[in-house]
């Protein structure tokens, strides 16, 4: 079943699959630790209200699912596309187990299988694949060429770090 469609957007087709509630609180907590205003407009209540978050000041819009790849992306890039933004696409199911999948604006193709990672207040998006980006979230995603930790004990840890981080502000957004 499909949420509802957003007319402001000039289309006839509906967004996105009904997001659930897990996914939801999901989608809120990560929007909160980027830590950038979402976009309270109507357009922006409509989004929320479709499934997901669109972040202006940070060209970012996060929406979530527990489908597996790569069910969701074409909704999600449509999204991308109306917005000219970045997008995430969280991956919430069982057999996800909480990884991201990115689409740049200013590229064509998905990058997946990222996991969350911090260390104090600080917020990396990850990969799974030694060729892939690796991005800092600051208000945004910025693309960085050295990794954030010095051992595959230090990428352990800021991987528990975030996903315990993620849970207590999902659980805060109830």
């Amino acid at each position: 079943m499909y949420q509802s469609q957003i007319d402001y957007f000039g289309t006839t087709k509906q967004l996105l699959p009904q997001v659930g509630n897990v996914a939801k609180t999901q989608i809120v907590a990560l929007a909160k630790w980027i830590d950038s205003p979402i976009d309270n407009s109507a357009q922006g209540r409509m989004l929320a209200h479709a499934g997901c978050l669109y972040l202006p000041l940070a060209g970012l819009a996060v929406t979530a699912t527990n489908c597996a790849p790569p069910l969701v992306r074409t909704e999600a890039d449509r999204i991308g596309r109306m917005l000219l933004c970045d997008m995430i696409l969280l991956r919430c199911g069982a057999e996800q187990g909480g990884t991201l999948e990115i689409k740049l604006a200013h590229q064509e193709s998905w990058l997946a299988g990222y996991l969350p990672w911090s260390c104090e207040e600080s917020l990396w998006f990850i990969p799974c694949q030694p060729d892939y980006p690796l991005f800092e979230v600051a208000g945004g995603l910025f693309e960085r060429s050295l990794v954030p930790f010095s051992s595959a004990a230090g990428r352990s840890h800021g991987i528990e770090r975030a996903f315990r981080a993620l849970a207590g502000l999902a659980r805060r957004s109830i």
